[in-house]
């Protein structure tokens, strides 16, 4: 099949997403005006302008599993309409699955997919307005990313057949090139589940790495063909990998941390650049870095413990029709993924508790060498003071005989001596030295005087408006 020849002539208008849900129980619950403001609103940074899209597609049944790149939203469009009919061979109707692979080129970037066509997909799986707030989690951001966001909803049909359920779960990925190697990342989770086909249309966004070779490997072994039974499969693929790398950044800040402290233990008097106030930034970011995984931590196990009660309900609601031991043996892989998020936090927490008492003693370090700074500085000061009063009162000694020598030489004053008596002469030349001696001394000093006035008179103006600034804000 060649999706790129064919030809459905002219595009329908695409439906309205989201769709009221008309169920009178969900009449009041259902806040599909504020979902539809919600997708509109961030539908610019979602979505690329571009008609060219990426998006893959698969669908998966008992006869196997069948992968397809789509690049425009005719292509979907085909895929959509031939996989209706896909699943009918000589035997009758056989139940099939489908997946969509949503991915962005960077996690800060738009999705490779456009508006329309991703209303068309919506649409045509009839998603349920909430799943607006999980995929707006997603999307261009020019700020930094909110780990704090996401969400878990789930709803049942009114026939109790379709189960939806849609919530966002964080990760840990490799990050090369990075002075820190790893980056916490989110992937979201969409499912629509039909008891009575055994057939489920499900959404992924931004998967793991993990989850993909998951994926890659049930294909490659044949596993997928049993993957429409149960519509806890999809749900088991991401919990299996979850912890994935969690426990390797961990121990990666931890060592950073490790770092710090030997050289702040080892720090000496005669090596103060050992421990330096770039080394509490370090520290700092660190510690933000911590908490930053602490919260991500517990929202997963939020997000956990609402599937798990999601699959206790289900159970009770399906135990006539859904085998007992495949629901047992969901639950407990939510409970094992659940405790082992819980110990991760913990681990953190440790660590996190550790970094405030080392951040106490690197401050009390660098207070330390700046007060050894300080101690050479003022000792050095001293000794400076000693050798310029040392110099000053030699100068003292010599300056009064420079003084007279000086004068004397100048010819305005002669001394002779004549008979055993000293006779003083005094120039008259000595009256044109004194006239511009004193008015340039006059005028020094004046200058001087006035500098000193402009300049103190300078810091009152700007303290003053400096005052009247903070009074008016306050």
């Amino acid at each position: 099949m060649s999706l790129g020849k064919s030809s459905l002539g002219p595009v329908e208008p695409i439906p309205e997403w989201p769709i009221r849900c008309t169920a009178k129980q969900a009449s009041f619950a259902d806040n599909f005006a504020g979902n539809k403001k919600v997708f509109q609103d961030n539908s610019r940074r979602l979505f690329t302008d571009s008609a060219t899209i990426n998006l893959e597609a698969c669908t998966v049944s008992a006869i196997g599993c069948k992968a397809e790149k789509l690049n425009s939203t005719q292509e979907l469009e085909v895929f959509l309409a031939e996989s209706e009919v896909s699943s009918i061979d000589s035997h009758g109707s056989i139940p099939a699955s489908k997946l969509f692979f949503l991915s962005q080129p960077t996690s800060r970037a738009r999705f490779s997919i456009s508006e329309t066509a991703m209303k068309t997909l919506l649409v045509y799986i009839g998603v349920f307005s909430p799943f607006t707030n999980i995929i707006s989690c997603f999307g261009f951001e020019k700020g930094p990313n909110q780990d704090g966001r996401g969400g878990f909803y789930d709803r049942t049909s009114t026939t109790g057949l379709v189960l939806e359920t849609a919530y966002t779960l964080k990760h840990v990925e490799h990050k090369a090139g990075s002075a820190i190697p790893f980056s916490i990342r989110q992937m979201g989770i969409y499912q629509n589940f039909n008891l009575a086909t055994k057939t489920s249309s499900n959404i992924l966004i931004q998967s793991s790495q993990n989850v993909q070779r998951e994926v890659l490997r049930l294909v490659q072994e044949g596993t997928m063909a049993t993957f429409p039974d149960h519509w806890k499969n999809v749900h088991e693929i991401h919990l299996s990998s979850l912890s994935n790398n969690w426990i390797d950044y961990i121990k990666f800040l931890e060592s950073k941390m490790s770092d710090i402290e030997d050289a702040v233990r080892f720090a000496k008097r005669d090596t103060p650049d050992r421990v330096t106030f770039e080394t509490l930034q370090r520290l700092s970011k660190y510690r933000d870095i911590m908490i930053r995984i602490a919260h991500t931590l517990d929202a997963n196990i939020a997000a956990l413990n609402k599937l798990l009660a999601l699959a206790r309900k289900r159970q009770k609601k399906c135990e006539s029709k859904e085998p007992a031991e495949e629901d047992e043996s969901f639950s407990e892989s939510i409970q094992t993924c659940i405790v082992e998020q819980e110990m991760l936090k913990h681990h953190v927490g440790l660590v996190e508790s550790s970094s405030q008492e080392l951040g106490a003693l690197v401050r009390n370090t660098i207070t330390l060498t700046d007060g050894n700074v300080m101690l050479t500085l003022t000792q050095k000061t001293i000794q400076e003071a000693r050798t310029m009063r040392t110099i000053t009162f030699i100068a003292l000694i010599y300056l009064p005989a420079s003084f007279t020598s000086t004068f004397l030489s100048m010819g305005f004053v002669h001394v002779e001596s004549l008979d055993g008596i000293m006779r003083l002469n005094v120039s008259k030349d000595m009256l044109f030295y004194v006239a511009i001696t004193v008015p340039l001394m006059v005028v020094t000093i004046s200058a001087w005087w006035l500098w000193e006035y402009m300049s103190k008179r300078r810091k009152r103006i700007s303290r003053e408006e400096g005052d009247e600034e903070k009074a008016k804000d306050l």
